[in-house]
């Protein structure tokens, strides 16, 4: 599967340590959706395993977040 960016990469303004899937679940997902999300880059840091940010730099950063609800309606 080839991911591909619509839009340029905006700029990093925020560095987080650590890059596993909680951080990008939820820190990474707000950010992307905020009012001016377009502005907001976030750089990471991973110090246990270098093949997550290996994995993501080769997707150019992009991954993609699965989330379920109770009922076929997403609410609980």
């Amino acid at each position: 599967m080839s991911l591909t960016r619509s839009a340029p990469a905006p700029p990093v303004r925020a560095v987080h340590l650590g890059l596993g899937s909680f951080f990008r679940a939820h820190q990474a997902w707000y950010t992307d959706r905020a009012s001016d999300a377009g502005e907001w880059g976030i750089a990471a840091y991973s110090g246990r395993r270098p093949d997550l940010p290996r994995a993501l730099t080769a997707q150019d950063g992009l991954y993609t977040l699965v989330t379920r609800a109770a009922t076929a309606t997403g609410s609980v």
